[in-house]
């Protein structure tokens, strides 16, 4: 069990150079369960590879499982490191609260296995928190990526 996720493997095979694992899961919220078995992937991505890029649409979030990723955004050729995510952390989560494009590119540091949540199950999850915290999460990730804004143009 990680983050209150149970994964039961079903199946394996790769692509590219990524190794995806399909998993039968069953996802729960406290005592809730929040829906029926779904199939979510688990993805092993090698040290350098990128896991998405900035200014890409935000599909999913990732649940890092092992290993370490590193968040960092390209200006002009310099990699400006924002930070590292490693076991049991999410990361790309705010392109699902906002529906924006990512922030910032995502880089396994080494190699990483990370679990996919997909749009659905975490629009299906927040659809069920008090409208109140829904309305938190979208006011702190707006204030997050102006506050990103900011830092930009004052490096500019």
């Amino acid at each position: 069990m990680i983050n209150g996720l149970i994964f039961f493997q079903c199946s394996q095979y790769s692509v590219d150079k990524a190794k995806i694992v399909l998993l039968t899961s069953s996802l729960y919220l406290g005592s809730e369960m929040a829906a029926p078995a779904r199939f979510v992937e688990r993805r092993v991505y090698y040290s350098g590879d990128i896991v998405f890029r900035e200014g890409e649409p935000g599909e999913c979030a990732y649940i890092v499982q092992e290993g370490l990723i590193e968040i960092f955004k390209d200006d002009n050729g310099q990699k400006a490191v924002l930070g590292t995510v490693g076991k049991g952390s999410i990361f790309g989560e705010m392109a699902l609260i906002d529906n924006s494009p990512r922030m910032a590119t995502a880089r396994a540091a080494k190699q990483s296995t990370v679990m996919i949540v997909t749009s659905a199950v975490f629009h299906a999850k927040l659809k069920k928190a008090d409208p109140f915290v829904r309305g938190l999460l979208n006011i702190f990730a707006k204030n997050i990526r102006a506050m990103g804004k900011q830092i930009r143009a004052q490096e500019e």
